[in-house]
């Protein structure tokens, strides 16, 4: 005997409803999980940025010590051309002459002091104002329509704020390093010619003291 038509069919419906109920459940498991994979890939970025930040605090600090160093050579070379000059003047009172064939190690150097600002020049900066890549459309497909949705559009926008922050800070440590490096090979240079002053001066003094 064949079941009646109506319990038949209820059982189908109460199949089609059972599946739709685990879609939905399998949607709202997703969706839980995509908003949460939002919200840690915020905690990286500000992680991140705040990492950043730190080093571009540290080049700051390290360009200020560069910048003493180099305000310390050129007193250097002042102090060093003054005392040049009085050894210039002690040896016309004693009637030294130069000798021709002692060529004296201080070359030029002007070209080294001729700008002071080449290593206090400020980085040109190369940063380029944040953008918003995201379509008319948002970030994220629309499936629930629910404040999850809103949440992970949210997130993701401040994803993309960061991360175009962080490029930009990226961008700052290369120019400010490139800054850095070309500074430390002038301070180099700097002190190699005011060594070459001392040891000068130094044979100067002795040829002084030994004449008298």
């Amino acid at each position: 005997m064949n079941a009646h038509p109506s319990a038949s069919s209820s059982k189908s419906n109460e199949s089609k409803s059972s599946e739709l109920e685990e879609v939905q459940k399998k949607v709202d498991e997703v969706t839980d999980e995509s908003l949460q994979s939002t919200q840690r890939m915020v905690e990286y970025c500000e992680q991140a940025k705040e990492a950043g930040i730190k080093v571009i605090v540290q080049l700051d600090n390290q360009k200020e010590q560069l910048d003493r160093i180099q305000d310390g050579m050129t007193i250097m070379r002042s102090t060093l051309i003054r005392a040049s000059e009085n050894l210039r003047g002690m040896e016309k009172c004693c009637g030294l002459c130069p000798n021709p064939f002692k060529k004296s190690q201080v070359g030029n150097d002007s070209s080294l002091w001729r700008d002071e600002s080449q290593g206090h020049a400020a980085a040109s900066s190369r940063r380029t104002k944040a953008q918003r890549s995201a379509t008319s459309a948002g970030y994220i497909g629309r499936y629930t329509n629910d404040e999850r949705e809103e949440l992970m559009e949210q997130n993701m926008e401040v994803v993309s704020t960061v991360l175009s922050n962080l490029k930009n800070m990226a961008i700052d440590m290369e120019t400010e390093l490139g800054v850095h490096s070309e500074q430390v090979k002038l301070i180099n240079n700097m002190a190699e010619a005011n060594n070459l002053r001392v040891n000068d001066a130094t044979r100067r003094t002795h040829d002084l003291t030994k004449d008298n």
